[in-house]
């Protein structure tokens, strides 16, 4: 470094500092600008309303598959910025407190060049890449997701067989909506509502004895109110035409036999037109 000390108190010499803090900045202008555009070009939208699209969930994902791909950039981009920008607003605060220039690891003066070339940086060339490949140990992923297929868990192979909402929940949860997948593409799927993995599991329960609200409720037979259980309700509808039935799959014998014991008496009690 040549020049005079800072009056700041640093090692950086008083022509310098005005030097550096004329690049910084110019740079925090030129990145406050890329991000001030980036919204201006509808990033802060929704991505439906920046290409006037009615609804994006019972599209296939091919049908705005550029659209996507340019806004993951875009916030790819934004994101960029944002950190560089704190990075340029961290390093005039060292300025303005006489420690620019002076590495935080080592505690050495950085040279000149690499100031020139970045000039918010905080760490030597030899401290910066030590911290970076920290990082990409720290930031390596588990082995196992190499293995595993897409949102399972560790407890998918667990042999109590627990019940918490886990990865897989979340995706059925929201595959009931809809996914891009034909009944092909999932066999034995016979409609577009099952076009998931795990599209005929129970619901709310781990086995149908969970779904039963009432422990005193007999699910095959016909209460006062007229009530039905769920599997009985659906073979009941079949029977007397109040709407379509499917079996569902997995259904037993015993849950057969109880519909249609239900089914019966739901057509002797029901009146004459």
């Amino acid at each position: 470094m040549s020049g005079h000390p800072s009056p700041t108190g640093g090692s950086l010499a008083v022509a310098d500092e005005a030097r550096f803090r004329r690049l910084l900045e110019e740079e925090k202008r030129r990145l406050e600008a890329g991000i001030r555009a980036l919204g201006e070009r509808g990033l802060n939208r929704t991505l439906g309303d920046s290409i006037s699209e009615f609804s994006l969930y019972d599209n296939h994902p091919a049908d705005v598959g550029t659209e996507t791909f340019e806004r993951e950039k875009d916030f790819g981009l934004r994101e960029d910025q944002m950190t560089t920008l704190d990075m340029v607003e961290d390093a005039l605060e060292r300025l303005d407190d006489g420690t620019y220039g002076t590495c935080v690891g080592c505690g050495r003066p950085i040279p000149d060049e690499r100031l020139e070339a970045v000039p918010w940086t905080s760490r030597c060339v030899r401290c910066e890449e030590a911290v970076e490949e920290q990082e990409a140990r720290d930031w390596r992923r588990p082995p196992e997701e190499d293995v595993r297929p897409a949102f399972s868990s560790f407890n998918d192979s667990d042999p109590s067989e627990p019940v918490e909402f886990d990865g897989e929940d979340a995706w059925q949860a929201v595959a009931r909506y809809g996914t891009s997948n034909a009944p092909s593409d999932v066999p034995p799927a016979r409609d577009y509502g099952e076009t998931y993995v795990g599209a005929g599991d129970e619901r709310g329960g781990a086995d149908r004895m969970d779904l039963v609200p009432d422990s005193s409720f007999d699910p095959g037979r016909v209460g006062e109110e007229g009530t039905l259980s769920y599997e009985d309700e659906r073979i009941v509808s079949s029977a007397t035409g109040r709407g379509p039935a499917r079996e569902g799959p997995g259904e037993t014998g015993r849950t057969k036999r109880r519909g249609r014991r239900a089914a019966e008496k739901a057509r002797k009690t029901r009146p004459e037109p």
